[in-house]
């Protein structure tokens, strides 16, 4: 398995599959995210363990996300992913295909002349770059279904009553903040640019919130810690709450 922080995710990395041919990893750019972000999660193969059925478990990684593209019918979001990050892929044809009795999924021409193909060795490698080169805070981190129905719920009463903002009002916004055009942050890595959004969205409540210390009634205590310096949270330090106050929360919503 390759070693994520060893690599500068920030650049195109370069992967020599076990077929021999070294393929570009490229970054999704924002005019792309709308047709590729729903497919992102055939990636998440930690799934396949967590079936009940016994040959979905011994599946190697590659065969399950094969399953799962044929059985809901999305063989095209998985070609889209190959061919939006691959380099050597854009503008060519993939499909599965065997390499000695295992799946493989092959890349070539519109002649079916192979220019090279994936191995699931290659995958296990490929999608974790992939996830951690677009989603700059991406955790990796297992949790087990019942820890991540926790989380779910948290999640869920912390943001209620609030939305989403969608791509199209976060550009809108990083444009007013910025004086980016829009054909600017088109043109940008969706890595680079929700990282840039979430910078201004922590500028702006960190000066409200500093508005709000500085008023005479204000009861905040502690002192503000710019974003920019304050440690990012993982999905393990994000479950680790009260369990009390957890089950208060859960409470409280249900009585709104």
């Amino acid at each position: 398995m390759i070693d994520i922080k060893r690599l500068n995710l920030e650049d195109e990395v370069k992967y020599k599959l076990e077929c021999g041919q070294t393929i570009t990893l490229t970054h999704v750019l924002v005019k792309d995210w709308y047709a590729l972000e729903p497919c992102f999660d055939i990636l998440e193969t930690f799934k396949k363990n967590e079936s009940d059925n016994e040959l979905t478990i011994l599946m190697s990684e590659l065969d399950y996300v094969k399953t799962i593209c044929k059985n809901e019918n999305r063989e095209d979001d998985f070609g889209a992913i190959v061919v939006s990050t691959i380099k050597e892929a854009n503008n060519l044809c993939g499909g599965w295909n065997k390499n000695k009795n295992k799946t493989v999924y092959v890349v070539g021409t519109i002649e079916q002349e192979v220019l090279f193909y994936i191995t699931n060795k290659d995958f296990q490698d490929i999608k974790k770059i992939i996830l951690h080169q677009n989603f700059y805070n991406y955790d990796d981190t297992y949790l087990s279904p019942k820890i991540r129905e926790a989380r779910n719920k948290k999640r869920a009463i912390e943001s209620k009553g609030f939305t989403s903002p969608t791509l199209e009002k976060q550009k809108i916004f990083v444009m007013g903040k910025t004086g980016f055009t829009k054909n600017a942050l088109n043109d940008m890595t969706y890595r680079d640019f929700s990282q840039l959004y979430k910078q201004k969205v922590d500028e702006d409540i960190y000066f409200a919130r500093n508005i709000l210390k500085s008023g005479y009634s204000c009861t905040i205590d502690g002192n503000i810690t710019h974003p920019l310096f304050e440690k990012e949270q993982d999905v393990l330090g994000e479950m680790l709450i009260d369990a009390d106050s957890f089950v208060d929360k859960v409470n409280q919503a249900n009585k709104i």
